[in-house]
């Protein structure tokens, strides 16, 4: 009998780390998704997050979110600066140069974004499941602000 208990709890266990990784994994990949959809820009016309419509922001950002930005990106058009004064995925104004690094600590997804001469900017990205699919919530900076609260303001 106790052998009979010790192999359903650890069938138990090792489901839970299959999950576990699986949601990991698929977060991991959202952000890796978004960064190659966005790479620094060499180029004026190169695709940014500032330039994309409600439909493409919502392959990598949740419907509160990508409304958000979508609803900076329109302002922007016709007032030049709105809400964002600056590429929110390298939180920089001049990412050209910037080299990424997706990693994750515990259960948190980061990007390490390192620029020539300064020390690497950890951006931590929160991600929830919507439509079965991992989409980016919020992202929080070293500066203790989040994009959510920059757009809400």
């Amino acid at each position: 009998m106790f052998r009979f208990r010790f192999i359903f709890l650890f069938l138990i266990l090792l489901s839970f780390s299959a999950c576990s990784s699986e949601s990991d994994q698929g977060k991991l990949n959202t952000v890796r998704s978004l960064y190659n959809a966005f790479p620094p820009a060499t180029s004026p016309n190169a695709p940014t997050i500032s330039n994309q419509n409600l439909v493409k922001l919502k392959k990598f950002f949740n419907n509160d979110l990508a409304n958000l930005i979508a609803q900076d990106n329109e302002c922007a058009k016709k007032e030049s600066i709105c809400k964002l004064e600056f590429d929110p995925i390298y939180n920089s104004q001049d990412d050209e140069s910037a080299k990424v690094t997706i990693n994750q600590i515990g259960s948190d997804i980061f990007a390490d974004i390192t620029y020539p001469e300064q020390k690497i900017m950890k951006i931590k990205f929160e991600l929830l499941k919507e439509n079965q699919v991992y989409k980016i919530s919020n992202i929080y900076y070293p500066s203790k602000k989040n994009l959510v609260e920059i757009l809400q303001k």
